[in-house]
């Protein structure tokens, strides 16, 4: 007599791609390149961590803390005028953001996010800040979101690292 047995497994890459959501706490590191857009187009860096919480099913609260610079030709009170510095003279500005937010997966590796909170100056001063962004899991514990952030006016493309998710 002959016995068939059946077993159904999840392949890796279901798992993989699905960790973000099924994991209760994620640790990850970022970075986002992008362009201002009330600035002339400059070119923007931003890097950080965040850490992601799975709350009830397909939603998660994050925070996440980090550094965006990029060159301004705008002038800060007290500063020169551009017959002493030249023309072209631009202003390095550094943001340090800190924000929380939610993020909804609307397929198994789709989501949206909203997120708000306050960016630092490191010259001085602070600013509220809010960013709603559309992202893609990808295998490997990687996810990419497209995303623009209220400071410095820009739109970035933020590829994210969540260390324990990839297989």
């Amino acid at each position: 007599m002959f016995t068939l047995k059946i077993k159904a497994q999840q392949s890796d890459s279901y798992s993989s791609r699905t960790a973000l959501i099924e994991k209760p706490i994620l640790f990850g590191a970022y970075v986002a390149p992008g362009m201002t857009t009330t600035l002339g187009s400059r070119f923007t860096i931003n890097a950080g961590f965040e850490v992601q919480k799975k709350i009830i099913s397909r939603l998660n609260v994050f925070v996440n803390a980090g550094v965006i610079h990029f060159k301004s030709p705008e002038y800060k009170a007290g500063v020169l005028p551009d017959f002493i510095m030249g023309e072209g003279y631009e202003k390095n500005v550094t943001l340090i953001p800190v924000k929380a937010g939610l993020r909804y997966f609307l397929l198994s590796r789709f989501y949206v996010e909203g997120e708000a909170g306050i960016a630092l100056d490191t010259q001085g001063g602070s600013s509220f800040v809010w960013s709603p962004g559309i992202g893609l899991v990808l295998p490997g514990g990687f996810d990419l979101a497209v995303k623009f952030d209220n400071a410095p006016n820009h739109v970035a493309a933020r590829l994210t690292y969540h260390f324990g998710s990839g297989k």
